[in-house]
């Protein structure tokens, strides 16, 4: 009898206990409304976090891009925040670092052709294109100066003529005449070689690790980036922060 009574005790006590213990159930992501917006409209995210305004989710796409998107996934933007009292631009900080780059580790000096002053304190790297007009100014303006290390990979973007010269370019045995020879107008005789096609192959992979959907970008020793054809001002203005 006093055994049956202390199982009967024992059974109680571990049932005492089931009860006290409670029941983890997994949290829902607060995100996946969001989630499910990017994924229904096929854009890929890089990263998905709590914007610095309630109510929205900051995306980071796959090219690098910055999206807001509401709480409940209704509405997808792509704009800029500002805050009203500090008059802060938080959208385009936010860009900023996003673009930031180690101006040493993660571009390819070794693929790109070495112009102006190779000992200048000022030094920079610029994406181009051969047949971006944007990029000929640029070049046109900085083949002026003389107080600069510029470093210029050449790239295909703007389709199967651009990829052409671009090879006909790193196939040349002066590829920074080419180039400027392209720059003044000049047109180009196709030339193929199997170590130009290398380099473009290199570079493209290099463009799938970092996005570049605008000629010329430029980017500077301190890691900042900056797109299209920069005017003296804003030149001198970064070059001098930067470097």
């Amino acid at each position: 009898m006093n055994q049956m009574r202390r199982m009967c005790l024992l059974l109680w006590g571990v049932a005492s206990l089931s009860l006290s213990i409670p029941v983890v159930q997994a949290k829902e992501d607060p995100s996946a409304p969001v989630r499910a917006a990017l994924a229904a409209n096929g854009i890929a995210a890089q990263s998905v976090q709590a914007a610095p305004l309630n109510g929205l989710y900051e995306v980071v796409t796959a090219s690098h891009d910055l999206l807001y998107v509401s709480a409940d996934g209704k509405y997808i933007f792509a704009g800029e925040i500002i805050d009203a009292g500090t008059h802060e631009r938080l959208t385009q900080e936010r860009i900023d670092k996003l673009q930031r780059v180690d101006f040493t580790k993660d571009l390819p000096h070794d693929l790109t052709l070495k112009a102006g002053d190779a000992h200048a304190k000022r030094h920079i790297l610029i994406v181009v294109d051969p047949n971006c007009p944007y990029c000929r100014d640029l070049e046109n303006r900085l083949a002026l100066r003389k107080d600069l290390s510029e470093e210029i990979l050449v790239t295909g973007l703007l389709g199967p003529r651009s990829r052409e010269d671009a090879r006909t370019i790193l196939c040349s045995s002066d590829p920074l005449a080419a180039l400027d020879a392209k720059t003044k107008g000049n047109p180009l005789t196709p030339v193929v070689c199997a170590a130009g096609d290398e380099k473009l192959a290199r570079i493209d992979a290099w463009l799938q690790v970092h996005p570049v959907q605008v000629t010329p970008e430029t980017f500077f020793p301190d890691g900042s980036m900056a797109k299209g054809d920069l005017s003296d001002v804003d030149l001198a203005d970064r070059l001098a922060k930067a470097n």
